[in-house]
């Protein structure tokens, strides 16, 4: 697997965070009227369910998010872990491949999720994702799809040393996972930027705190 890790170290934070706030008004305004996940549920700034907030005390939180094109069959998952005062500690962009359905790749992001935080010797964890189905898959609420029997089957497995709790999130408020699941990879099957985000997420990264 080609895997590329970044760790930007130009920027302070006081340097990431003025230029975050510009950029995320301006952000913002475009881009929170409304918006139709790959899932196909509908989120939008007047929608008042699934805001972001901190995690409790001792837990990470790690937001995903899934792409899927059903002509290549290729996909990608977006990932942002922070910690319980809201600072980023990674994020990390994955290409995946052979995904029949836009559930099966927000399945395979949840199980993504997991590995990123056992990886990173995290055992408290709050997984958002902003599809209800996948959620619903994993609670047993209805029977689970054959295309995904075998993910719903690994992410209890994996997790049974953790303490996991899944969680829906607004589009609005897991924008930063979006963005990061749409970025242009330039081949890259797997990127890893540690503690700081890339310019390119910035808008995306601290709209959340404007919104919340």
């Amino acid at each position: 697997m080609n895997s590329i890790i970044c760790e930007e170290k130009r920027e302070s934070w006081a340097q990431i965070w003025e230029a975050g706030v510009h950029l995320a008004d301006d952000f913002a305004a475009a881009n929170c009227k409304g918006e139709t996940t790959n899932a196909g549920t509908t989120a939008g700034t007047s929608n008042s369910a699934g805001r972001w907030q901190i995690p409790e005390t001792w837990y990470m939180k790690v937001n995903i998010d899934a792409t899927f094109n059903a002509t290549t069959n290729y996909g990608a998952v977006g990932l942002i872990g922070r910690n319980d005062k809201g600072e980023l500690w990674g994020a990390q962009y994955t290409r995946i491949t052979h995904v029949g359905s836009p559930l099966l790749a927000e399945c395979l992001a949840m199980r993504e999720g997991i590995e990123f935080a056992w990886k990173h010797k995290w055992r408290r964890i709050i997984l958002e994702v902003d599809s209800k189905l996948p959620i619903q898959v994993l609670n047993e609420k209805f029977r689970v799809p054959e295309e995904v029997t075998t993910i719903a089957e690994d992410i209890p497995f994996l997790s049974r040393h953790m303490d996991v709790k899944f969680q829906y999130v607004s589009l609005v408020f897991n924008n930063a996972a979006h963005t990061v699941a749409h970025w242009d990879h330039g081949g890259s099957m797997e990127f890893l930027w540690l503690h700081q985000p890339p310019l390119w997420l910035l808008p995306a990264f601290f709209m959340i705190y404007h919104l919340s």
